[in-house]
């Protein structure tokens, strides 16, 4: 597979599409070069940002993937993808303030999506509002009661607040829904020495 140049024929699709098989192999580099090949013949597509934003977050490059993504927030202003990609990226880069307001504006315009919630509990953590992150992850959980990361980001939180044993019981279900976490397994043999 190979990179043409962007003035040969080829559609911004073609680069897309091309780049996101190199994000899939986990290529980046190659898929930047695709994705930038798509930008310069169709400036205007936000999910060509979005790819190369991701892309370079692989890469550890959160500055690049902010500035990238910016650009897709100005084309596609209304998207709640962006928004808690670019929470992400910036509690990456410990501007944890900042990544709480992009994660709210992303639960304001799509208040069904767990994620959201997930990412902003993790990032209140952080901030070590342990409360606050304890809200975030009872609706991240009351959205996704099934996805079993949730319940070992709110044990460890409940943990920092001193409640072991709902700390135990969160991670408990973790380990229910995926009883292959070994971090699961050690903090739940942590917290029962804590009892």
């Amino acid at each position: 597979m190979s990179i043409a140049s962007a003035n040969d024929g080829t559609s911004y699709a073609n680069y897309y599409n091309e780049a996101v098989e190199f994000y899939n192999l986990k290529k980046y580099d190659l898929a930047i070069e695709a994705f930038n090949k798509a930008i310069i013949l169709n400036p205007t597509f936000p999910n060509i940002y979005l790819g190369k934003s991701r892309a370079l977050s692989r890469l550890h490059k959160y500055d690049l993937a902010i500035e990238t993504l910016n650009k897709a927030i100005e084309l596609e202003p209304n998207n709640p993808e962006l928004y808690g990609f670019k929470g992400f990226i910036l509690a990456m880069l410990t501007q944890y303030d900042l990544s709480i307001k992009a994660y709210d504006k992303a639960i304001i315009l799509n208040p069904n999506d767990y994620g959201f919630y997930d990412g902003k509990a993790f990032v209140l953590y952080k901030l070590e509002k342990y409360s606050l992150a304890v809200e975030a992850s009872n609706k991240a959980i009351e959205l996704n009661p099934n996805n079993s990361d949730v319940y070992y980001n709110k044990s460890l939180i409940l943990e920092k607040l001193g409640h072991y044993k709902l700390a135990l019981e969160a991670v408990n279900k973790e380990l229910e829904l995926n009883h292959l976490n070994y971090d699961a397994q050690q903090l739940k043999q942590e917290l029962m020495q804590k009892l």
